[in-house]
């Protein structure tokens, strides 16, 4: 999923789908565009119970060009590469 920022500094949410169900075995990339800046991030959070490498803390994306993939087993979310 490339993300884009539009507008003035901040902070967005984005929920990760729920790990277990439908998405067991589900890879899901995110990347940052250019458009990215210290002052403009984007926090991976967790759905309900969900973790992401055992820790329900959200993943910050803060840069141009970073980026993280994560892998379900279908009652977490693992990191499995990062980009920095």
């Amino acid at each position: 999923i490339k993300l884009t920022w539009s507008g003035g500094n901040g902070n967005m949410t984005l929920t990760l789908p729920s790990a277990n169900g439908g998405n067991t075995n589900r890879t899901i990339r995110f990347i940052s565009d250019s458009s990215f800046a210290t002052n403009t991030r984007v926090y991976l959070t967790p759905a309900g119970s969900d973790t992401i490498d055992g820790s329900t803390d959200y993943y910050e994306i803060n840069k141009a060009y970073e980026g993280i993939a994560l892998w379900s087993d279908g009652s977490e979310w693992f990191i499995i590469q990062k980009k920095a």
